[in-house]
């Protein structure tokens, strides 16, 4: 599995998880961020929020890719959800919503130029279409989003990023205080392991 420490810009409580030449449409809601208090997507599968303790700065983040699911999530994520998103411009970038400051989620070997399916024809076409995955399912952690405003805050993320067929959103854990609150007092939350 092939990981990246990384340090997220925050706004408005949220950064974003882009395709590449994706745009974020505001009037495309994101499905499911505040239903789980976590994470949503919208735009096709092509953009995905996700919401933070921290209303404007930074929070570190691993990213992580391998080519079939990662063992279950580890103790001490306060949240987990996992959603899938359409990348097929080589990977997604992480941004914050309004300033676009980001970095890369490297999903495949960027040095390699992308396939030119246009210019194929039959089975290689078919070939050069399969070895290039256009869904991936991403599991997104988060732990310490109620610390964000203390002095010393210990919000994080671990997002996990891997090929498969899309499935619905799913919310694996909900447990911190904050997303509750995003979610509102009715909502159902998985129970805790």
């Amino acid at each position: 599995m092939a990981s990246t420490e990384v340090t997220l810009s925050v706004e408005y409580g949220q950064f974003l998880i882009l395709d590449t030449n994706a745009t974020p449409d505001a009037d495309d809601p994101v499905n499911g961020a505040f239903a789980n208090g976590l994470a949503g997507v919208g735009a096709g599968g092509r953009c995905a929020t996700v919401l933070t303790g921290t209303g404007f700065g930074t929070v570190p983040a691993t990213l992580e890719t391998a080519g079939t699911a990662p063992a279950p999530p580890a103790s001490g994520w306060q949240d987990i959800v996992e959603l899938s998103m359409f990348l097929p411009d080589w990977g997604p970038i992480l941004l914050s919503p309004d300033t676009g400051e980001g970095c890369e989620f490297p999903l495949v070997d960027h040095s390699a130029p992308p396939p030119a399916l246009d210019t194929l024809n039959g089975e290689e076409w078919e070939a050069a279409n399969a070895s290039h995955c256009h869904w991936w399912r991403l599991r997104i952690h988060a732990q310490g989003r109620d610390t964000a405003h203390a002095s010393e805050p210990h919000e994080r993320y671990l997002i996990q990023a891997w090929p498969a067929p899309p499935t619905p959103l799913a919310a694996l854990k909900l447990t911190d205080a904050h997303g509750t609150r995003l979610r509102g007092k009715n909502a159902q939350a998985p129970a805790d392991d």
